[in-house]
């Protein structure tokens, strides 16, 4: 008997250490080459793992003030029996424009590819399947699926699986990439799944529970449950192609397959859709680091979606920063109030209606605004071509600026940088170094060399290994404008304005970012 005992616990060790194994390695991508029945929770393998809806110990609606009151298990369990079978997986599969070198690239990354081959590298149409999730949702009558637009980018056929092995063609009715956000609409008539609560994401409390629903791997209606860690997290997005803003960060486990499924807190109402993960950081592998689109944005952006196919975000025009404790005492402005105006994007609706980098926009129509976050919800779900009042602090004084918004350029960069430049050689006027750096002055044969159109301030030649400066992230190559506000034309400038700031004073600089050409300012804390 007690052999037998063993002999069972190995198998079962055996089994869980394969799992954490393959989930470990795992990739929400599949081999288009395998065939349906070897795909992990293929039709054939599907099993209902979640109560279904009719079943009379649930209750589909849940009374909040209930919830509150119950334990954990209950609670969460009750949230999982309602969601869970309005849960869908979503198989894609169909054809990408893929690099025949991005084996190589992974090692290499474009700059050393090009390097190396000295050529772009030739294009190819490559099949492609792949897993994610999707959740059901109510639009005027309506049901569609809910998932993410890097789920279905590319997709040539769409198929959605419900919790009970059910099987349906899916097509897409509208999508935004930039929020990452697809909505589908499923085909046939016997779609009778029941659309999910969308919640209030704007009322979700940091510590409150939090429970994500997917497929990771195709293992349908698998949950996790955490803790929402965090509110309005802004990270870059996987591809580059910009950054996320506005998440919602949980520790409940997101895994690839889960992306598209729903975060749903204790009533079992939908606060946010799964989207994105962090599993290192700088080099070292982290854990709990998961995140969802807040469902507040997608209510805002559904209409759109569903009636046009997309959505045309409201565009201010302009690059802003918050306003920090040290760069509040710098401007003479309350602290972690507004959003610092770092740059404006040429002939936008802020540079038409004559906003300024340095000014502070500290209100909207009369409504407050905290940081550049609320800033931008505040802006990109207005009416195009609607007229805002923007709340201005301009040198110390306050001032009301009309703007007419427009639809944002499809074409504005959402991020990356120029081609790496040669870095700059030190001339034979330099500046005091301070805080690591040293400068030099922008003469136009550096200017050519660097690939700057300014005729003014002075350039960073060097950066001093852990300074102050690199830890602020400075570069060789950037641009100082300004020291504390006041311009700097030379060499001779940049050392009367530092020579009157003592060890341990603030230097606020601002600069022009070699990598991007963006203006901005930094703060820095003095210390030698």
């Amino acid at each position: 008997m007690k052999r037998i005992l063993v002999l069972s616990l190995l198998a079962l060790l055996i089994l869980v250490g394969g799992a954490a194994l393959g989930i470990y390695w795992a990739n929400s991508q599949v081999d288009p080459s395998a065939s349906p029945s070897s795909v992990a929770g293929s039709p054939a393998s599907v099993q209902p793992a979640v109560a279904p809806l009719n079943n009379p110990s649930v209750s589909q609606s849940t009374d909040s003030q209930q919830a509150v009151g119950d334990t954990r298990q209950d609670a969460i369990t009750r949230a999982i029996a309602q969601v869970g079978p309005s849960v869908v997986r979503i198989e894609v599969s169909g054809s990408r424009q893929t690099s025949a070198n991005d084996y190589f690239r992974q090692f290499f990354g474009d700059n050393g590819f090009n390097f190396f081959f000295n050529q772009p590298a030739p294009q190819q149409q490559q099949p492609f399947q792949a897993l994610g999730s999707g959740f059901v949702i109510d639009y005027q009558g309506q049901k569609y699926i809910l998932t993410n637009y890097h789920v279905i980018a590319d997709a040539d056929q769409i198929q959605i699986t419900t919790p009970t092995g059910q099987t349906f063609n899916a097509k897409v009715i509208g999508s935004d990439a930039t929020m990452d956000i697809a909505v589908l609409q499923p085909q046939g008539s016997s779609f009778d799944l029941t659309p999910l609560t969308l919640g209030d994401s704007d009322q979700a409390l940091i510590g409150e529970w939090a429970i994500a629903l997917g497929n990771p791997e195709g293992l349908q209606n698998s949950v996790t449950v955490g803790v929402v860690s965090a509110l309005h997290r802004s990270i870059p997005k996987p591809d580059g192609s910009g950054s996320y803003r506005d998440l919602i960060q949980t520790d409940a486990a997101i895994n690839p397959g889960n992306s598209g499924g729903p975060l749903v807190d204790a009533n079992g109402q939908v606060i946010g859709v799964n989207v994105a993960i962090i599993r290192q950081a700088q080099g070292v592998p982290v854990e709990g680091l998961n995140f969802a689109i807040a469902i507040n944005d997608v209510k805002a952006a559904l209409s759109q979606l569903i009636k046009t196919g997309k959505f045309q975000a409201a565009f201010l025009g302009i690059y802003m920063q918050p306003v920090d404790p040290g760069i509040a005492q710098q401007f003479g402005v309350p602290a972690n109030q507004g959003a610092l105006v770092d740059d404006v994007i040429p002939n936008s609706p802020a540079a038409q209606a004559g906003i300024q980098h340095g000014d502070i926009i500290e209100s909207i129509d009369g409504q407050p605004v905290k940081d550049p976050n609320d800033l931008q919800a505040k802006v990109m779900f207005r009416a195009i071509g609607s007229q805002v009042a923007l709340g201005i602090i301009r040198n110390g004084q306050s001032l009301t600026v009309p703007v007419t918004l427009t639809a944002r350029p499809e074409n504005l960069a959402q991020g990356g940088a120029r081609p790496v430049q040669p870095q700059p050689q030190p001339q034979q006027e330099s500046g005091i170094q301070r805080d690591g750096i040293t400068v030099s002055n922008l003469t136009p044969e550096l200017a050519q060399q660097l690939g700057i159109s300014a005729s003014q301030g002075v350039v960073i030649t060097q950066i001093k290994h852990s300074s102050v400066a690199a830890l602020a992230g400075l570069q060789p190559g950037d641009l100082i404008l300004e020291v504390n506000r006041v311009p700097i034309q030379s060499v001779s400038d940049w050392n009367k304005q530092v020579q009157a700031v003592p060890t341990g004073g603030r230097l606020l600089l601002t600069i022009q970012q070699h990598s991007s050409g963006l203006r901005t300012y930094v703060l820095l804390q003095s210390n030698q």
